[in-house]
């Protein structure tokens, strides 16, 4: 019996795996809003901490930016409803 000699194998490539970049089949427009939609509920999340903290003079501010945030917030949820739609439509799930 021959003794056993290493298959060759490929050079890795300087870029990941396709494996590596599946993000569960959004496009990148709705990747970006989840992580701009991510960061203004941090962000909201900070704030109402600091409004149970917050005194009279303070808070009428807080809850005006918290209004803000939460505008921005609906605004950013119809983006990405309108982003999913395009591409269920792009792979004919849904009528255009």
């Amino acid at each position: 019996m021959l003794p056993k000699k290493p298959l060759p194998t490929l050079a890795t490539v300087a870029r990941p795996s396709a494996c590596q970049t599946v993000r569960g089949g959004l496009t990148d427009e709705e990747v970006a809003i989840a992580q701009r939609l991510r960061a203004l509920r941090q962000e909201e999340r900070a704030l109402r901490q600091a409004l149970a903290t917050a005194d009279a003079l303070q808070r009428g501010e807080l809850e005006a930016q918290l209004a803000e945030l939460r505008a921005r917030g609906r605004h950013l949820t119809r983006q990405r409803e309108e982003a999913r739609h395009r591409r269920m439509v792009l792979l004919g799930h849904e009528p255009p």
